[in-house]
């Protein structure tokens, strides 16, 4: 039976690893009749504490029924591992075990900061690639590489990424929490979004994750595509942008508004439907390799297909020399490259950008997978620890 929305509001944060722990002492007050120590197998405590939030879910609201609360049960359990060791000894009436605390909001925010931060450092070589290519400062991908070693030195390739990681360490946190808290506002069943739900997720918290952190993108952009010495370091970059003023702050604001809600939508809504299609149905987790194949397919897709807005915007957030072309948004961009490049002009970059994207968000999600799961089980073993 499929659960009803009534039911769905029993989400799995609402049972803490406290109160599962409490579910399994009451439930296992006593030993046997003789007093001995009786050892529960895992399956046997897994099996025991559904049943037990079953009693709870239909105490709460008596109108859900046993098979809608038996299916809230599983997959609340899907989200616990009870205890590793498959056993559990019971000694005066305490139950030693650990069970990692729920997915919380702040794990959430913070497994994202971890992937912005080793994804972008890890790929930045071929950002800055990307960048100069975008803007014209070299013809072609090999005279580029030699230019910026020849005048910066290998390390001329991480150029700009210390603002990319200060711009997409908070971003990255707040798309991927905002990605999980908006459920219960925009899914009618929170706990099995449809595919419109997960693209209208991924839309939104794209584009509102990306405009909290906006102008960030502009210095980065300008820091990553100015030639050696244009810039003595960020706090000169930021100092040229903010003097222009709130148009500075914010050029090409609407080309990436643009492209940000098919972008994120893409990105994240068919990584979560990979997810669900390759996941262990058991367990509801993913191995790395597979996460890392779910997340480069469907960020690979989502930058190839909106690249052209990607080049535009770029353009837009470079600086206007005196006697300088001026565009007014992202359409004239693209007409200029159009007319003067053909429809390649729209595309000038974009292998270096798949080759700096599709590793970029495979390692992303491959992060936040493994970040989030070190998170619960470091919060749940502290909690333990505590008490």
């Amino acid at each position: 039976m499929a659960t009803s929305n009534r039911a769905a509001k029993m989400h799995v944060s609402q049972f803490s690893a406290a109160a599962l722990e409490g579910l399994v002492q009451r439930r296992f007050h006593a030993t046997d009749l003789d007093g001995n120590v009786h050892p529960w197998t895992k399956d046997e405590i897994v099996l025991m504490l559904k049943e037990e939030l079953v009693v709870v879910m239909r105490g709460c609201n008596p109108e859900i029924t046993v098979a809608e609360a038996s299916t809230l049960a599983n997959d609340i359990m899907i989200h616990y591992d009870v205890d590793g060791s498959g056993t559990v000894e019971l000694r005066r009436s305490v139950v030693n075990v650990a069970v990692p605390a729920g997915t919380t909001p702040a794990m959430v925010l913070a497994a994202g900061c971890i992937n912005g931060a080793v994804s972008r450092t890890l790929t930045a070589p071929t950002d800055r690639l990307r960048a100069v290519l975008a803007t014209g400062l070299y013809p072609n991908l090999s005279s580029a590489v030699r230019g910026i070693v020849r005048e910066q030195g290998v390390v001329g390739l991480w150029n700009a990424n210390t603002i990319n990681v200060i711009r997409v360490t908070p971003e990255n946190g707040i798309m991927f929490a905002l990605n999980d808290l908006l459920k219960d506002k925009v899914c009618a069943d929170p706990s099995r979004p449809t595919m419109s739900d997960k693209f209208l997720l991924g839309s939104v918290a794209g584009a509102a994750s990306m405009s909290a952190v906006y102008p960030l993108y502009v210095v980065q952009s300008r820091m990553a595509a100015a030639p050696a010495g244009r810039y003595s370091g960020i706090a000169d970059c930021m100092r040229e942008v903010s003097h222009g003023g709130r148009g500075s702050l914010y050029a090409g604001y609407g080309t990436a508004i643009a492209r940000s809600v098919p972008l994120k939508g893409l990105m994240l809504g068919g990584y979560s439907i990979l997810k669900d299609m390759f996941q262990d149905k058991q367990t509801g987790q993913i191995s790395t390799s597979t996460s890392l194949l779910c997340s480069a397919f469907a960020g690979g897709v989502a930058h190839a297909f909106t690249y052209p807005l990607h080049l535009a915007r770029t353009v837009l957030q470079q600086p206007v020399p005196d006697g300088g072309q001026h565009f007014t948004g992202f359409v004239d961009v693209l007409q200029d490259r159009f007319r003067k490049q053909g429809i390649g002009g729209w595309y000038r970059g974009l292998p270096v950008w798949l080759l700096n994207r599709v590793p970029g968000v495979a390692i992303e999600f491959a992060v936040h997978e493994r970040a989030l799961d070190a998170l619960r089980h470091g919060f749940g073993s502290d909690l333990a620890s505590r008490r």
